[in-house]
This record gives C-alpha cells, sequence and structure tokens, in this order.
C-alpha cells in the first residue's frame, strides 16, 4: 500500500508539469491581448507605445519559454504572480474564493450521494413497480437536461413564481439550495441508475444465493453482501464525479452568481488574465488528481480482490 501511494504521488508530478505546459502554450495561441484589456480597465487609451509599455511591465515581451520557466520557478516557490486585472497574488485570491466553491461542491456531493442510494435502493427493491417507473424516467431525463437550463427553470418556478428561495448571491443556507439542486440533478440521475442496476446484478451471484441458502437473515444478507459490493461501481465514479463538481461550477456560479472560482475564472478568461487561468487549471488538476487518488485507496481497502491484484497483501 505505501508503495503504491508513492507511486501514486510521484506521478503528480509529471501530470501537472505537462499539463502546466500545454496549458501555457494553449492561452498564448488564443486570439487577443491581455495587454489591451489591462490598459481598458486601467482607463489608459490603448495606444502602440502604451501596449508596448503594458508589455514589458506584464513580461509579455518575453519569448515564450522564457515566460514559462520564470513561472515554473516561481512556482515552485508557492508564487504564482499576480492578476494582470487586480494586481493581487493570485494564490491570494484562489484561496478567498475557493472556499465557495468548495462549500458548493461538498454540498452539492453529499445531497447526490445521499439521495441517489436511497433512489437506487428503492428502485431495486420495487422493480418493475411504479417508483422504478419513476426513477427510471428521472435517470434519463435529469441526465440530458443542460446544466444553463435547469438553473433557469429552478431560479424561475422557486424564486420568482413561488418566492421561497433566493435567486442568486451567498447568503444563509437558503442560498446554497438552488445551486446544489442544479449541481446534483444530473448526478443524481446518473448514480441512481447505476446503484440500481449493480444492487440487480450482485444479488443474482452465486455468493448471495448461498448466503440466503444457509438461512441468513435478509436484512444482513442485504446489508453485508449485496449493498457492500454493489456501492463499488459508485464509489468509483464518486471520485471523478466530485473533481467535475470542484472543477465544473463555472455555469452554475454565473447562472445563480455564486462568489466562487468559476466566476472568478470567467473573468480570467475574458479578459485574458493568463497567470489566472495557469493556475486555475493546475489547481483543479491537482485537486482531481488528489480525489481520485483517494478513491482508488478507498477501493482497495474495501475489496480485498483489487489488493492483490495490485501487489499489496496488507493494508
Amino acid at each position: 500500500m505505501v508503495a503504491l501511494i508513492t507511486r501514486r504521488i510521484l506521478m503528480l508530478f509529471p501530470s501537472l508539469l505537462f499539463l502546466s505546459m500545454f496549458v501555457f502554450l494553449l492561452m498564448h495561441m488564443i486570439p487577443g491581448d491581455p495587454a489591451q484589456a489591462y490598459l481598458t480597465l486601467s482607463q489608459i487609451p490603448p495606444t502602440d507605445e502604451a501596449i508596448a509599455a503594458a508589455r514589458g511591465e506584464l513580461g509579455l515581451d518575453l519569448p515564450l519559454y522564457e515566460q514559462y520557466w520564470n513561472w515554473l520557478i516561481s512556482a515552485l516557490q508557492l508564487d504564482f504572480g499576480t492578476s494582470f486585472l487586480t494586481g493581487e497574488r493570485v494564490l491570494e485570491e484562489v484561496l478567498y474564493y475557493f472556499p465557495s466553491t468548495l462549500q458548493l461542491s461538498l454540498a452539492a456531493f453529499l445531497f447526490t450521494i445521499t439521495i441517489s442510494v436511497l433512489i437506487g435502493i428503492f428502485s431495486a427493491r420495487y422493480q418493475q413497480r411504479l417508483f422504478d417507473t419513476f426513477s427510471r424516467l428521472f435517470s434519463v431525463g435529469g441526465s440530458a437536461i443542460p446544466t444553463f437550463w435547469l438553473g433557469f427553470l429552478l431560479v424561475y418556478f422557486f424564486s420568482y413564481q413561488l418566492g421561497w428561495l433566493p435567486s442568486g448571491g451567498r447568503g444563509g443556507w437558503t442560498s446554497l439550495v438552488l445551486p446544489m439542486l442544479t449541481l446534483s440533478i444530473p448526478y443524481i440521475a446518473l448514480f441512481s441508475r447505476l446503484l440500481r442496476t449493480s444492487l440487480l446484478e450482485v444479488s443474482k451471484a452465486s455468493y448471495v444465493t448461498y448466503s440466503r441458502a444457509r438461512g441468513l437473515r435478509e436484512p444482513s444478507i442485504f446489508r453485508r453482501h449485496i449493498l457492500r459490493h454493489a456501492l463499488l461501481p459508485l464509489l468509483t465514479v464518486s471520485g471523478v464525479a466530485l473533481g467535475y463538481l470542484l472543477a465544473g461550477t463555472v455555469i452554475v456560479e454565473s447562472v445563480f452568481s455564486w462568489p466562487g472560482m468559476g466566476r472568478y475564472m470567467v473573468t480570467a478568461i475574458t479578459n485574458r488574465d493568463y497567470p489566472v487561468i495557469q493556475f486555475y487549471i493546475v489547481f483543479m488538476a491537482f485537486i482531481f488528481l488528489i480525489v481520485n487518488m483517494i478513491v482508488d485507496l478507498l477501493q482497495l481497502w474495501v475489496d480485498p480482490r483489487l489488493r492483490s491484484k495490485e501487489g499489496s497483501p496488507n493494508v
């Protein structure tokens, strides 16, 4: 297990290095000059002389390889540069906005897992009945609906028509409900369907039949054998989902005016704020890789068969 963790950690560095190089090159291929956006926000006429001076001030007049090398050396010292727009340190701004995104993503993730497990269990338990029919219709519709359209729909009904919940901003717990639902519903549709299928497959396994033949009580069989093994596929995709929830809140935060990383990133992209874009993508990739590594370790802990495949007999 220690060797596995070491290998996964060592794999993080080349992955992040190649990603940072790719993002850096991609940013400079996008049309537009951040120096012009910088001058516009500073209310300075974008003359040729002013643009040249701004490029020199921002370090954009250097060759690309030198710009990347300077960024990489500074990043290794946890200095990710300053924002072209605000002049503030990028790391400080990200740490300011990230808690809002983390709050929204974790709330959506916990809500997704809880509701998905309940729907999946009841749907498998009452197979081919009314609840199962509705859950299957929900899984099809919920996974197909666009996120932005779902967000506007929820705002229209619960904010403008009923007046139950605020339409945007970050205040009390009520302001969290609509963006959380918007993020959760597509994943609930997918996860509940996945768990239902997994429960039905595991319930037909030979060891479940053997347990019933031994006279074990059905609740004990379900809890110790069926549910435990059926949750393994859900555990696998939940790690990916959490990573996507953290990195994929851009649309939801824009719809609900949620002051998180997503809106911060949209502003950075619109104004070609290279240091912010670079760090945001690398930071989110780092979180995504860490979450998936934790999920892999949890799978090894839950399923001994995977430990034997990894060559780690002891946990």
